[in-house]
């Protein structure tokens, strides 16, 4: 995988790749603004974290996102150590099994202590104290980079300059001759970076954003800089001689500062960057595809009901509406419900809940735990597995009023 290059267009509504109409280089020339009797809305395929996902000749196969999951909890009450009522949180979260890929340059192509040999388990992301974010790096010595094979040579300009294509494949600073960072490259700063006069910028796609960072050293903050965003590419042509032998360089040794943190990566004439150059859209799917609705696939379990059917979740509801109408009556109902669905949280089996009820009810003074036990007479006998109590619980508590 590498970039979406900022160049490729989708029609809006479309999927672009396995779409009706398929994916445009706008690297090559402005997407047309009619088809028939469809007029197209072009919008950035680079929309967010999206990746382009390249077959082993380079050529571009499909648009890939990670996938994500809502990672859901609760806050603790600090004086019962359990769930907080109302603190309900969630989160956007790699899935686990996720693989991620990325490359490492080290100088003569062995680091100093050598590869490790065995993998690596780091923590990564938030809420690592929780559990989350545990991961293994693996290394496999490569023999080179895979885009360096995926290149091709451009048709030449219109004046039949020869020209050349060049993405970034990470974010790049870029030093100004005034000071601060570029946001862009144009022909003079291309004309600076290649040491060539003459020099013709085609076709442009770029944009920007800022660069954080935190000094380990001095425990400050780095000084925030200005970086061309990967996936940014351009189109330019020159009738110098040294032309590709500069274009050389740039492949070899990357573009602005920081490359040993990992910024600058280029990849010149990637097979990617060609699709679509004589002017065609590409990416397209079957029209059946087209016209099939998706599927909407499983339902998913209710919340709380992971591994309990369907049809049995509907029968705990009907049953916990039966005890709701029987312990509304009872004083601070709502409040012994919450508080039983704590209880229940922390026990392996429903046995325990119900001794923990049956003590309550037979105190001197119940204050209603006789009615709640009396009410969950049925429940007791028919949940058997804890995690079916513990959602008809939750589900009582939740269609009690909250008291004001």
């Amino acid at each position: 995988m590498v970039p979406m290059p900022l160049s490729y267009y989708r029609d809006k509504g479309d999927e672009g790749f396995g779409g009706r109409f398929g994916v445009h280089n706008s690297l090559w020339g402005t997407p047309p603004a009619q088809e028939g009797d469809h007029c197209f809305q072009w919008t950035r395929l680079a929309s967010g974290p999206v990746w382009l996902a390249v077959d082993s000749s380079g050529q571009p196969v499909a648009a890939l996102r990670a996938e994500l999951e809502a990672a859901m909890h609760v806050a603790l009450h600090y004086g019962r150590q359990s769930s907080r009522e109302g603190a309900l949180f969630s989160r956007a979260a790699l899935k686990a099994g996720t693989t991620l890929v990325s490359y490492v340059v080290a100088p003569d192509g062995v680091p100093r202590n050598g590869w490790p040999a065995e993998p690596i388990t780091v923590f990564l992301g938030k809420r690592r104290s929780a559990g989350n974010g545990m991961a293994q790096l693996t290394f496999a010595p490569i023999a080179r980079l895979p885009w360096q094979a995926w290149t091709a040579q451009p048709p030449p300009a219109g004046d039949q300059r020869p020209q050349a294509v060049v993405q970034l494949l990470t974010d790049t600073l870029v030093p100004s001759e005034h000071g601060g960072w570029l946001r862009g490259l144009d022909e003079a700063a291309w004309q600076r970076i290649l040491g060539l006069n003459d020099l013709k910028v085609e076709a442009a796609f770029s944009a920007f954003k800022a660069i954080m960072g935190w000094s380990v050293t001095w425990g400050l903050p780095r000084e925030q800089s200005t970086a061309i965003v990967a996936g940014s590419c351009w189109r330019i042509s020159s009738a110098d001689p040294d032309f590709k032998n500069k274009l050389a360089d740039l492949a070899q040794n990357g573009l602005g500062v920081r490359r040993n943190e990992g910024f600058g990566w280029v990849a010149v004439n990637p097979v990617w960057l060609l699709s679509g150059s004589d002017g065609s859209r590409f990416g397209h799917g079957s029209s059946l595809k087209i016209g099939s609705p998706k599927s909407t696939g499983e339902p998913l379990p209710w919340p709380a009901a992971a591994g309990i059917e369907r049809d049995r979740v509907r029968k705990l509801v009907q049953l916990a509406r039966q005890i709701e109408a029987q312990v509304s009556g009872v004083e601070g109902a709502r409040p012994k419900l919450v508080g039983l669905c704590n209880y229940a949280k922390r026990q392996a089996n429903s046995q325990a809940v119900q001794e923990f009820v049956g003590a309550f009810a037979g105190r001197e003074h119940p204050r209603g735990w006789d009615k709640i036990k009396e009410a969950l007479a049925r429940a007791f006998g028919e949940c058997t597995e804890i995690n079916e109590l513990r959602f008809l619980l939750e589900v009582v508590a939740g269609l009690l009023p909250r008291q004001e």
